[in-house]
């Protein structure tokens, strides 16, 4: 009989479920200050990221050729007002 490891959602429910004493103290002034310099750098990451997004999506966009709506209009084939 062979053994298969135990799923990972299981030891993490194992071990999240042992209660240690927390012998320590958050100093409010200290999450403010962790606080002030997360912030920022976080923001800082959302904006590059969208702005790569973007411009990586610009890149590979299709572009319709130049004169491609001239020649549909030309021809009758562009888009028609609403019927009254």
């Amino acid at each position: 009989m062979k053994l298969h490891p135990p799923p990972l959602a299981t030891i993490v429910l194992v071990l999240g479920t042992v209660c240690l004493p927390a012998h320590a103290y958050f100093d409010p002034n200290t999450g403010g200050l962790l606080y002030q310099i997360a912030f920022p750098i976080i923001v800082a990451v959302g904006a590059g990221w969208r702005y790569i997004k973007t411009g990586l999506m610009a890149l590979f966009q299709r572009t319709e050729k130049p004169g491609a709506d001239e020649a549909t209009k030309e021809n009758g084939n562009g888009p028609q007002p609403p019927a009254r």
